[in-house]
C-alpha cells in the first residue's frame, strides 16, 4: 500500500520523537486525516497546533493515553488535521524563506 493509504487507515500516528527538524511525518498524517499524538518539543507544536495531542517531552504514559484517546475518535477523516495541513506548502515555505533573507539583507 501507499503511505497515504496507511495513514488514512490508521487510528492515529504515534510520534515519539525527542527532536525534529520539522516533523514531516506528522504533517503527512494530518494531511491524510490521521490524528497525531506526539511529544511537545522542537517544531511539533507548530506543525500539530491543535490538530492532535501533544504531551510533555518524554512522558511515555501520557503519549500512550493521547494515542488511545485519538484512536477512539470516530470522526474520520480527522478534519482538524486536514485543515491544519492546508496551512503548509512548499510555495509558502519558499516565500517565507525569501522574505527572511530579504529582511536580513536590509
Amino acid at each position: 500500500p501507499e503511505l497515504a493509504d496507511v495513514y488514512t487507515a490508521a487510528g492515529c500516528l504515534v510520534f515519539p520523537s525527542r527532536y525534529e527538524g520539522f516533523g514531516l511525518p506528522c504533517l503527512e498524517a494530518l494531511a491524510c486525516g490521521c490524528p497525531v499524538a506526539a511529544y511537545s518539543n522542537s517544531s511539533l507544536p507548530e506543525v500539530v497546533d491543535g490538530a492532535g495531542e501533544l504531551v510533555a517531552d518524554g512522558d511515555a504514559d501520557a503519549l500512550g493515553a493521547a494515542a488511545a484517546k485519538l484512536a477512539g475518535v470516530t470522526d474520520r477523516p480527522w478534519r482538524p488535521g486536514i485543515e491544519r495541513a492546508k496551512e503548509f506548502s512548499w510555495r509558502k515555505a519558499a516565500r517565507d524563506t525569501i522574505a527572511a533573507y530579504k529582511s536580513v539583507a536590509k
